[in-house]
């Protein structure tokens, strides 16, 4: 996350932003929360058209080295619930292997992945009877609102980075708040 803000920064310093105002909008969250947002992130990039389904096993791999394999540490500000949900996912993934058959989208994904992905979404976004998907979708606008909500990314640079983020793969009359916020920033 920390390289998408500085990007942002030099651009905007590039278009005329001072130096000043430019450092004023930065910020450090943590390091293990940083993580953790750049984890939910990757997991669910999926179901908003950022990746494919080889992005939730490298993510999963990703941050449980990391964290060194210790999913019971909690990064700042995220509510324990929340932490418990990728723990107890993350505590039953296993890597891809030699002989496993893609599923999905022809991804390096197996079966076992593909199903710990869907749990992912579902729990973090809430079984509304509307698919994984799109709860998956709602996890992924609720954890990119987050840091902005919790301070650790400006409302400007965090404005710039998702406003053009489609947040669900279809928007639907009656589509929650966090389906269809993505859209209205």
């Amino acid at each position: 996350m920390q390289e998408v803000e500085g990007r942002v920064l030099e651009q905007f310093i590039y278009d005329g932003v001072s130096l000043a105002d430019a450092n004023a909008m930065r910020r450090l969250p943590p390091v293990h929360r940083d993580l953790f947002d750049d984890f939910v992130f990757a997991a669910t990039a999926v179901v908003v058209g950022e990746s494919d389904w080889s992005r939730f096993p490298i993510a999963c791999l990703g941050y449980m080295s990391a964290v060194h394999g210790d999913l019971t540490l909690v990064p700042p500000l995220i509510p324990p619930d929340i932490a418990d949900v990728v723990a107890d996912v993350l505590l039953h993934f296993t890597p891809f292997k030699s002989g496993d058959e893609r599923v999905a989208d022809g991804s390096r994904i197996n079966e076992g992945q593909y199903r710990l992905a869907e749990e992912l979404f579902t729990r973090l976004g809430g079984d509304r009877g509307d698919g994984a998907r799109t709860a998956g979708a709602r996890a992924h606008s609720r954890m990119m609102s987050a840091p902005i909500a919790d301070a650790f990314v400006h409302p400007v640079i965090g404005a710039h980075i998702w406003s053009d983020v489609l947040a669900a793969p279809r928007a639907y009359p009656g589509s929650s708040p966090e389906v269809v916020v993505l859209e209205l920033v």
